[in-house]
Formats: C-alpha cells, sequence, structure tokens
C-alpha cells in the first residue's frame, strides 16, 4: 500500500472519530437525560436532568461535569437504604438539586435542595418527614451507639413511635468514605444524627438516578 493511501486511510479514520466524538457530544447527554427523567417520572411527577461532561463519554461510567435536576410530585421507589447517592454525586464536579413533593418511601419530602460545594461537601435544605418507626426499620444498626434506641423503636416500644416527625436540615455536609457528617447549620431530625439522616434521606430521594 503505497503511502498517499495510508494517508488518506489514516486522515479517515481520524476524521471518523472526531465524527463521533462530535456525535457524540451532542447526542449522549440528552439521552442519557431522557433515560434519567424518565426513572424518577416513572410513578409520576415531572422532572427535568441536565447533564454535561467533556468529553461526553465520561457520562456512561458514571462521572461529569455538571449534574442539574428540578423536579416535583415524584414518587421514588427506595429499596436500599445501604446504597450511598453521595458516592454518585461526589463524581461529578458541579451537582444542582431542587425537588418539591416528594414521597420517597418513607419520607414524605415538602422541600429537598441540595447544592454541591466541591470535596465532598453539599448545601442541603430538607423539610420532610417520616415516623420513627420508620427511620428505625431502614436505617438498622448505622447509628452505631444508638442501636438500642433503633431496635425499640423497630419493636414498637418507642413513645409515639408510628407519628410523623420532622427531619428539618438547613446546613452543610461533609462526605468521605460513605460517611455524612453535618458540619455547620441547624437539624431537626428526632434525636439521631443529621449526617446519617441526611445520607438516608437523600439516598431515598436519589435512588433512582
Amino acid at each position: 500500500m503505497g503511502r498517499s493511501r495510508i494517508r488518506l486511510l489514516a486522515l479517515g479514520v481520524a476524521g471518523f472519530v472526531v465524527l463521533v466524538a462530535v456525535v457524540t457530544h451532542f447526542a449522549l447527554p440528552p439521552y442519557l437525560e431522557g433515560r434519567v427523567e424518565d426513572r424518577l417520572e416513572e410513578h409520576g411527577g415531572h422532572a427535568e436532568v441536565e447533564l454535561s461532561a467533556v468529553p461526553a463519554l465520561r457520562l456512561l461510567t458514571g462521572h461529569g461535569d455538571r449534574l442539574e435536576i428540578h423536579g416535583s410530585g415524584l414518587q421514588v421507589d427506595f429499596d436500599d437504604p445501604d446504597e450511598d447517592a453521595f458516592e454518585r454525586l461526589n463524581k461529578f464536579d458541579e451537582v444542582e438539586i431542587d425537588l418539591t413533593d416528594v414521597e420517597a418511601d418513607p419520607f414524605q419530602v415538602n422541600v429537598f435542595k441540595l447544592n454541591g460545594l466541591g470535596d465532598g461537601r453539599y448545601r442541603i435544605e430538607t423539610d420532610a418527614t417520616a415516623t420513627l418507626q420508620d427511620l428505625g426499620r431502614i436505617a438498622g444498626e448505622q447509628f452505631g451507639p444508638l442501636g438500642g434506641l433503633i431496635g425499640s423503636i423497630v419493636g414498637g416500644s418507642a413513645p409515639f413511635s408510628a407519628a410523623p416527625v420532622p427531619i428539618e436540615l438547613d446546613g452543610e455536609l461533609e462526605t468521605k468514605d460513605g460517611d455524612v457528617k453535618m458540619v455547620s447549620g441547624d437539624a431537626k431530625v428526632a434525636k439521631l444524627p443529621a449526617g446519617p439522616a441526611a445520607r438516608l434521606v437523600t439516598t431515598a430521594i436519589l435512588s433512582d438516578l
């Protein structure tokens, strides 16, 4: 094969690679956005999702430059409390989530706002309710020293364990190696640690991502 033909072949391959990169850059994010929106809206409500990454193929590995979600009236199935939504969110450089009127059993969520601050830190604002009994059911032994209290809640011996209690968070979170801590702000989470409660609420709401 002559040099001219080799050069033409190389140019053709390079052009094809560039074409694929361009098509992927413009086509992949909308496709994945639509899939996430469909999952979030599967049981009702409305969601708008924006994903961006350079190159766009990074999105296929769960990484990206920006993740933005707005929605209301969503009903989310929460099957696995051992999942950690923050592990997925930490793979994006920028995160902005603003949801209202979300049902993510056992949480009834009026407001959920989460903004990434970088390095595994987030600004969170949450106004939700859940029963102590349900919190104990999904939290199990994740609360360490409070395991005895959790056990009594699950057994129904804690007073008013079936009554809704507020879960109100307004401050800054720090996440690292599956651990979530509330490092500043105000929290009201029915005597449970704010960090683990924030992890449970966030994971429940975003379990369909």
